[in-house]
């Protein structure tokens, strides 16, 4: 009696891994499928980037009057 309750036990669970493993693998295979289309409809520069190297960015730009560092005196009414 005790080894059929542990073969049906085994099978209960081996069953439930491969069940769950195909609801996984069918619900990856649709975010995918919608991915994709969300991808191929978007505009050259609104695609979704999923890694890899990108082209280096220069920014080139002149800092504001106000931003320019100007030289201070020394506040010598402290201490050290």
């Amino acid at each position: 009696m005790r080894g059929i309750a542990l073969t049906i036990a085994t099978v209960s669970s081996i069953g439930a891994v491969v069940l769950g493993d195909w609801a996984i693998s069918a619900e990856r295979a649709d975010r995918l499928r919608r991915v994709d289309a969300a991808v191929m409809a978007a505009a050259p520069a609104d695609r979704l980037w999923y890694g890899g190297t990108l082209e280096p960015i220069t920014v080139v730009a002149r800092a504001p009057e106000r931003a320019v560092a100007r030289p201070t005196a020394k506040d010598t009414t402290r201490g050290s």
